[in-house]
């Protein structure tokens, strides 16, 4: 899913709403630092790449987020309920960021399954 693709999902969903495209791009970030974080100590395979820049109103609209498309949804999702935050009323925002946080809960899961954590010697401990 491109940039453009999401901001364009999330405004069929809200349409008249009037928050900025860089907003929605800023918001966008605020994702991809999430799955760039999920990334972090997990083997990747060869050429898999969960790193991008940050997106600003300069950055090309037509640039592919690092979510794949079986789980892409969610970029439209977090754009919604980020517009309910700023718009809606509290059980509005509820009810989308809920619908976020499942989506970002299958992604989540997916990725633990498919990319083991790097092995660093240590034995874990958890209380």
């Amino acid at each position: 899913m491109t940039i453009s693709e999401a901001i364009a999902k999330a405004d069929e969903q809200r349409p008249n709403n009037n928050i900025s495209t860089a907003t929605k791009i800023f918001w966008l970030n605020e994702t991809e630092t999430r799955v760039k974080e999920l990334a972090d100590g997990r083997i990747l395979a060869d050429g898999e790449s969960y790193s991008a820049d940050t997106y600003d109103s300069e950055t090309d609209q037509n640039t592919e987020l690092l979510v794949p498309d079986g789980y892409a949804g969610l970029y439209p999702l977090y754009l919604v309920a980020m517009i309910d935050y700023s718009q809606s009323s509290p059980a509005v925002y509820a009810n989308s960021s809920y619908a976020y946080e499942n989506a970002w809960g299958r992604f989540a899961a997916w990725f633990a399954r498919e990319h083991r954590q790097k092995e660093n010697g240590q034995f874990k401990y958890y209380e």
